[in-house]
Formats: C-alpha cells, sequence, structure tokens
C-alpha cells in the first residue's frame, strides 16, 4: 500500500518508482522506516510483501532504531565492540610458502562437514564448543590450499552470525567443493582475482538446473562479498553473459484445504493406533493447525506445553517453540509461544490434552520427547518413523 500511494504520487509528474527509490537515498530511508512502522498495525505476511524488512517480530534494538527515526544507537562503549566483533575478521592468514596435497586439503573440507552436520537425534554440542573447533580446524587450515581456508573461514562467519547448521552445510555443499575442485592450489589474492572469477564462471556453469544456477550465484556472490571485506579482493561484476538475475519469487507452497486436512487427519486417525501411528497424527495436526516446521514438531518435550488457569477465561494451553539440546531453532524470531486453546479446535484441544496427560503419567520426567521412536523418549522421533508407510 505504501508503495502503491508513491507510485501513483511519482506518476503524475512523469517519474519512475524504481529509479526515483535507485537515486533517492533518503527517500530510501523513508520507506523502510515506514515499512517497519506498518509492523504496528499491519499483519506481517503484507508487511513482508514489501521485501524491505523479513521477520515479523522485532528486537528491542530495532524498536529504539524505530524511535529514533532509523538512527542507530549505541548504549555504550561495549555495545560499539560487540558490534565491531560481528564484522567478518580473519585473525588467522594462510601459508601461502607452505602448502598441502590436494588430497589433504580435501580431507580438511570434509572434516568441516563433519563439524556443520547435525542429525536430528544426536545431541548438539554448546555454541562455545563449536566455536573451538572451528579455529582448530582453521590453524590446520592455513597450511592448505589457499581457497580450502577461505572457505573454512567463510563457514565460521557463518557460525559467528548464528546462522542454522543445516545453512551452513547447505553453502558448504554447494560451493564449497565446487571451488575447491575450480581453483585446487591456486594463490588467492588482490593479484589474482581472476583466478577466482574463472573459479566462479565454472561452478556456474555446472549448476545441474536453472534454480540452482540462480541459486548457487547468489552464494557465490556472498562469498566474494566475504572475501572483499576480509582481504581486500577487488569487487567484481557478477554479469554473466546470456544470464539475467532472477528476481525473488514466493515460495512455491502447496496448501491443502480443511476438507482436504480433515480427510488426510481422520485416515491416519483410523489406520493406527499404535504409539509411533498417534505420534504420526498429532505431527500432522500441530503442522497444519499451528503452523510448526518437522523438526519442532519431533522435538517439543512435555515440558514445553503448559496451562495456565483463568478465572474468568478458563484454562489456556501453550506450546513454547524453543531450542533443546537436540534441535535448533532457525532463528532468533522462530522462538514463540504459540496459544492452542485459540488454534485448535474444541475437540482436537481435548483429544491433545488427554495425549499429553497419559503421555506425562508413562514417561514421569517432563524433559522427555513428546514424541519419540526409542521406547525411552530421551531422542526426538525418527524422520523415517513418521513418513514411513511400514507400520
Amino acid at each position: 500500500m505504501i508503495i502503491n500511494i508513491v507510485e501513483i504520487s511519482l506518476a503524475k509528474h512523469g517519474l519512475n518508482f524504481e529509479k526515483y527509490v535507485e537515486l533517492n537515498t533518503q527517500f530510501k530511508i523513508t520507506l523502510k522506516n515506514a515499512c517497519l512502522a506498518a509492523h504496528f498495525t499491519t499483519s506481517g505476511y503484507l508487511v513482508n510483501g514489501l521485501s524491505v524488512i523479513r521477520g515479523t517480530v522485532i528486537p528491542a534494538d530495532r524498536w529504539e532504531q524505530l524511535i529514533r527515526n532509523g538512527v542507530k544507537h549505541f548504549n555504550s562503549q561495549q555495545d560499539s565492540l560487540e558490534e565491531l566483533d560481528n564484522a567478518n575478521t580473519i585473525l588467522i592468514k594462510p601459508n601461502h610458502e607452505v602448502t598441502r596435497s590436494l588430497q589433504s586439503s580435501r580431507s580438511l573440507l570434509t572434516e568441516l562437514r563433519q563439524l556443520v552436520y547435525s542429525r536430528r537425534q544426536d545431541k548438539k554440542i554448546s555454541f562455545k564448543e563449536r566455536t573451538e573447533s572451528f579455529e582448530n580446524l582453521l590453524s590446520i587450515a592455513k597450511d592448505a590450499a589457499p581457497i580450502v581456508f577461505y572457505v573454512c573461514a567463510w563457514i565460521y562467519s557463518l557460525h559467528k552470525k548464528k546462522l542454522a547448521l543445516s545453512t551452513q552445510y547447505n553453502y558448504l555443499n554447494r560451493i564449497g567443493f565446487d571451488l575447491f575442485q575450480a581453483i585446487g592450489n591456486d594463490p588467492i589474492d588482490e593479484e589474482h582475482v581472476d583466478v577466482l572469477r574463472s573459479a566462479y564462471n565454472n561452478v556456474f556453469d555446472s549448476a545441474a538446473s536453472p534454480d540452482d544456477r540462480a541459486y548457487k550465484l547468489v552464494l557465490l556472490k556472498q562469498f566474494h562479498n566475504f572475501m572483499v571485506s576480509t582481504i581486500g579482493i577487488p569487487k567484481i561484476e557478477f554479469g554473466i553473459e546470456g544470464y539475467e538475475f532472477p528476481k525473488q519469487s514466493n515460495a512455491d507452497a502447496n496448501f491443502i484445504s480443511e476438507t482436504e486436512f480433515r480427510c488426510i487427519a481422520n485416515t491416519l486417525k483410523a489406520s493406527d493406533v499404535s504409539e509411533l501411528g498417534l505420534a504420526r497424527y498429532w505431527i500432522f495436526v500441530l503442522g497444519y493447525r499451528v503452523g510448526l516446521r518437522a523438526s519442532e514438531a519431533v522435538s517439543i518435550q512435555l515440558k514445553d506445553i503448559q496451562r495456565t488457569y483463568h478465572m474468568v477465561q478458563g484454562t489456556d494451553l501453550t506450546l513454547l517453540v524453543r531450542p533443546n539440546q537436540y534441535v535448533n531453532i532457525k532463528s532468533s524470531d522462530a522462538r514463540r509461544q504459540l496459544p492452542l486453546h485459540l488454534l485448535l479446535t474444541l475437540e482436537e484441544r481435548q483429544e491433545f490434552e488427554h495425549y499429553v496427560r497419559e503421555r506425562s503419567e508413562i514417561l514421569g520426567v517432563q524433559s522427555k520427547m513428546l514424541f519419540s521412536s526409542d521406547g525411552m523418549s530421551l531422542r526426538p522421533i525418527e524422520d523415517a518413523d513418521i513418513f514411513s508407510t511400514d507400520s
């Protein structure tokens, strides 16, 4: 709505909206502030449609930034130091004089992949422990092929920004090994930018589909921006001949209607009354009614389901979505409280409360998993057990 009003106003004066935004820096700031303000009165999904701000939850510092008309404020010198600490910095530099064999360098990339790979059923290590593992790996990688060192440093920077492990793993798999294969032991510095440019083209050309090409192009730009900010590699244009960079598109999601949901839910409920069958049913119901991700649904602990009694309104049933020793949430915005008493139907709520009550009586300990396939409910249920048709 904000953009539409501006477009109409500019059109009356014969001005193009996109060109006006591109040239007018102050207007960009005003537009961002307007979109941020819209969060207070407009549904999140509508504001996000403006493609300016991505979250629907505003952190405290952003509230303060809005009040100060977009000015970033540091409460103390320590705050500013912490902000600087988030910048991409490499304390260890690669050793160009001593280079390992290509096989040893590839082994380091494989070790990095193992570091950022996490099975849902395995207890996750702490952020501090993973940081120490990264730093140890970087100290070894300084004697490896330069591209291996910088790929390790790039993934480490994503770790410091607390991106999800799955994201780090995906980025590494999508371009990390391909860059190593294209560059090998060749040096990487300001004088060898052509080495990177050629490698980027090779990685781009190796993509299996148009969507894969678009995604790899985004990652290559991110990696090169990291190289620019850390070692001063010159910027390069990513205009690849014959390829137009795709515009952002909405997620390709398949929606099901309420009628379809009830048909599937009734089938799941009637076809299997075993412990696993009930788990599949409730994971499906919570996914549809509450919008839980698969990783969030399978990692619910008994203590995450809380009841609050009100004398007038009755009992509230709340689900806390938060990380535990097995699973991380996608982002800080993903930590939330979901009012099940409002999102489930009355019948579903009563049945779910009964299910939770029975599980609590059987398991006893509130830190155990609501859904599990190991008999002890100590770990999240296996994905294969959720989606398996053999039961």
